[in-house]
């Protein structure tokens, strides 16, 4: 069988070499929240009502349970989140100087990563 020049300028399913992760992208399963993110430390007393204003924002997390995590360093954020999700999360706490990093956790539960 010849491969085709371009995969991606055909429709899916008729494109052999796409893989599963990307062939069910563009079907539009959405991929389960598998990651958190544990903040370390907080170089600067004013980031740390940033840093949960962040937190509330990005994650969606309640306000008071995002200042109770800035409070008590270091802490795992424990609502899962998409990988773009807890990057950005990630990038934006550390232009505020907060020092923090992905940790990923295997699916267990339901197909939301909600019911470990």
């Amino acid at each position: 069988m010849a491969r085709p020049r371009d995969c991606r300028s055909q429709k899916y399913k008729g494109c052999p070499f796409l893989s599963e992760r990307v062939a069910s992208r563009r079907l539009g399963k959405a991929q389960p929240r598998r990651w958190q993110v544990q903040i370390d430390t907080v170089l600067t007393r004013d980031a740390v009502f940033e840093g949960a204003r962040i937190l509330a924002r990005i994650s969606g997390c309640g306000i008071s349970a995002a200042t109770k995590l800035m409070n008590n360093l270091p802490g795992v954020l424990l609502t899962p989140l998409y990988k773009f999700q807890a990057q950005r999360l990630v990038r934006e706490l550390n232009k505020v100087q907060i020092k923090a990093h992905l940790i990923s956790f295997p699916q267990t539960g339901g197909s939301d990563g909600r019911n470990p």
